[in-house]
């Protein structure tokens, strides 16, 4: 017993040593030399299978091996390590099977009791390291090694294949790949990614290998930093370009390409970040660099052990593919290639595929994602309403059937359901989605959205929308406004973010028995001017109120800011936030009652402005800074009916610590050079221990949401929860604080 202690006491020291000299290695090859860090990858791009932890450890213990494998590995190819020769220790993992819910999330061992036996699959999942020791080729003797082919290149010439099968790695991740003259755009870049379009574009007018460098380094882009937000893209730029040119470094390399124009300018910064996030960093690299290599090297392709999973990769990229050849000759041509597909047959085509869509919502395929809505409460969408379909993961589910409902590829693509590959074959647009139709102004079906499922490719985009057809256009139409029709009692009209919110506003109206309420969004763009005035002329035909609920985050109260400028005024109104959640949040977290509330309390929009107005003014500790905000805030007062203007400016003298009169003096004399003395010691209230949204709710003409209240599961009238603390000609709602945590 005291031996086995003593062998995990050892092995757990040596663990700490091999830890420390991982961390000693990135503090040297991340130093400002960026050649410190090209050499390293030198010798990485040989050993692209390994981790970047074992591809360190290996680097510091023998910089010159080449080629690794364990004692009875060798053997196996007719190989002996020689006598005397010590291993190179790097990290093995410790495998467990580990058991997982229908979902692919993890189960507690305490809470695996409660699992019926079939709702359980186990996998296994690395759970630790432990050392072990791996041998270089030069520590070994015996039967010779063979070595793969190098290919001899000329100057500027890329390997064969290596174009097309990078293309294909572009495809497979959902992305297009166009050849551009961006000289003549005025780019003088060799290529760009854009994630919010999906696409790359390298130039044209370069040699066939800096055009594969280039891609290589886009792919790495497009690998690594699909989900990094835009303003973090510009702040963060150095380590993504390290990242990017890194991982195209080691393809180039391994693919035999001149790499003698690498300069890597970006290591020193890069350097002096924190060396965990180095590592993880070079973590990233390796992976991606693995993924590009694996899919391109000939040996991967040859390889009986990867033959397989090869196949597959090119199978997957020539269905998906999109030709950017083909896609510019369509983009150039004056006359259209293909006969227009009439707005009868566009309808007729919709509607199959929203039936065979939903079909496969029913069936054994559709299981997943009914549980999926069923967790978000929107069953009725597949129960009551029964509008949500299911577009399968295979390649030609759809494609198939509008064939056999006598619809050509013309058809097919001319209506947004599908897309041609690089060999004219055409394949599904929509592939392992949730569906949900979008319908025109007539109640036809146009088009529909796709969300992927939550455990999908997380460089996969997760809404997807038909793209702008002949008889589709996302900047022309509003999802779910076409149910205004027959609304007879409507006297709310709900514009949210996308699709799923609106349906959790509509879900939770069925739950409350409310069809005063209706739920719209956009698809997959911003409120246009278009989709204002379809809205507004729902809204002015019902004499409803247009109702802004959009996620509370910065981006959601842009869009708000933005849609008021949009929308006609009269009965514009904002929904408050609760506790940072969206719409479908809400709903799912707090139920159909508290959903509803949000509605019933919506203000109107000159408060919400006047509100984001003084919360975002500045210099509010100087005269001039609240003279200018006194300022900025007559437009705003100016919109409400005579009648409430009073009750705003007291909000804005509570909140700028001004008495009221010096207000009404800077008002009337707004336009003078002079400033009023607005430090007036009359009426002045200590702001030092009060925050502005602390005075806000402090002034005694707010009405108060009780979010405790609102958490109730029970909650179906939220007037109760509304109390008027002053009877004053300025009832305004405070914005609703989600405090308590939600139980899952």
């Amino acid at each position: 017993m005291a031996s086995k202690k003593r062998s995990t006491a050892d092995r757990d020291a040596e663990l700490e040593t091999l830890t420390q000299q991982i961390a000693d290695g990135v503090a040297k090859v991340s130093a400002d030399d960026a050649g410190e860090w090209r050499k390293f990858l030198d010798f990485a791009k040989g050993f692209h299978t390994y981790s970047f932890r074992n591809q360190m450890l290996v680097y510091l213990q023998n910089p010159n091996a080449s080629l690794l494998a364990g004692y009875r590995d060798w053997q196996s190819r007719d190989r002996q390590v020689i006598k005397g020769e010590k291993g190179l220790r790097i990290l093995a993992p410790v495998m467990r099977k580990l058991p997982f819910d229908q979902n692919g999330q993890p189960i507690d061992k305490d809470a695996l009791k409660n699992y019926a036996k079939g709702d359980v699959t186990w996998k296994r999942r690395m759970v630790g390291a432990r050392p072990t020791s791996t041998f270089d080729v030069s520590q070994t003797d015996g039967a010779p090694i063979p070595e793969p082919p190098t290919p001899t290149l000329l100057e500027g010439q890329a390997p064969e294949h290596l174009w097309d099968r990078l293309a294909g790695i572009v495809s497979e991740n959902d992305f297009t790949l166009s050849r551009r003259d961006l000289a003549a755009e005025g780019n003088q870049a060799n290529g760009y990614t854009d994630f919010t379009n999906r696409q790359i574009v390298v130039r044209t007018g370069v040699s066939d290998a800096q055009a594969a460098k280039t891609l290589a380094h886009e792919i790495g882009h497009m690998l690594l930093h699909a989900d990094v937000e835009a303003g973090d893209l510009f702040a963060h730029r150095g380590t993504y370009e390290v990242e990017a040119e890194s991982v195209a470094y080691m393809v180039s390399a391994k693919h035999g390409l001149d790499t003698s124009d690498y300069t890597f300018r970006y290591v020193a910064g890069w350097s002096r970040r924190d060396p965990d996030a180095v590592i993880a960093s070079a973590d990233r690299i390796m992976r991606a660099s693995r993924q590009v290599l694996d899919r391109t090297l000939d040996q991967n392709i040859d390889s009986a052990e990867n033959q397989q999973r090869a196949e597959k990769t090119l199978q997957r990229s020539q269905q998906q593919e999109v030709s950017a050849q083909r896609v510019q000759e369509r983009a150039t041509h004056t006359a259209p290639t293909q006969a227009a597909l009439s707005a009868e047959r566009h309808a007729q085509m919709q509607a199959a595929a929203q039936q065979h869509y939903q079909q496969n919502m029913q069936s054994d395929d559709g299981a997943g994602p009914r549980q999926y809505l069923d967790g978000r409460k929107l069953g009725a969408l597949v129960a009551g309403a029964a509008i949500a379909g299911y577009a399968t993961k295979e390649w030609t589910d759809l494609v198939d059937h509008l064939h056999e409902n006598g619809y050509t590829d013309d058809e097919i693509m001319a209506g947004g359901l599908g897309v041609e590959t690089k060999y004219g074959t055409v394949v599904d647009r929509f592939r392992e989605r949730i569906t949900l139709p979008i319908h025109d102004d007539n109640g036809e079906i146009a088009g529909f959205i796709g969300r992927a499922p939550d455990q999908r490719d997380e460089r996969a985009p997760k809404y997807l929308n038909t793209p702008a057809v002949d008889g589709f256009n996302k900047s022309e139409t509003v999802y779910g406004l076409h149910q205004a029709t027959d609304r007879e009692t409507l006297k709310s009209i709900v514009i949210t973010e996308g699709p799923f919110d609106a349906e959790s506003i509509n879900a939770a109206a069925i739950d409350q028995d409310r069809t005063d309420v209706l739920g719209v969004a956009t698809a997959g763009t911003a409120l246009t001017q278009t989709h204002a005035e379809k809205i507004a002329a729902a809204a002015q035909a019902h004499d409803a109120d247009i109702i802004l609920n959009f996620d509370p985050d910065d981006a959601g109260q842009a869009a708000t800011q933005r849609a008021i400028g949009l929308l006609p005024h009269d009965r514009l109104k904002v929904a408050p936030a609760v506790g940072g959640q969206d719409p479908a949040e809400i709903h799912q977290n707090l139920g159909a009652g508290p959903l509803m509330a949000t509605v019933d309390v919506a203000r109107p929009h000159y408060q919400w402005e006047l509100d984001h107005h003084l919360d975002a003014a500045a210099n509010l500790e100087t005269i001039p800074g609240r003279a200018n905000a006194i300022d900025n805030a007559q437009p705003i007062i100016g919109q409400a009916p005579e009648h409430e203007q009073d009750g705003l400016w007291r909000t804005v003298s509570e909140q700028l610590n001004v008495p009221i009169e010096d207000i009404d003096a800077q008002v009337q004399f707004s336009r003078d050079d002079a400033p009023i003395d607005l430090d007036h010691e009359q009426g002045h209230i200590d702001r030092s221990a009060m925050t502005v949204t602390d005075q806000l709710r402090a002034t005694v003409d707010d009405i108060h949401v009780d979010a405790s209240q609102l958490l109730a599961a029970d909650v179906e009238d939220p007037s109760p929860l509304l109390t008027r603390e002053a009877d004053t000609d300025h009832p305004r709602i405070t914005e609703v604080e989600h405090e308590t945590q939600i139980a899952h």
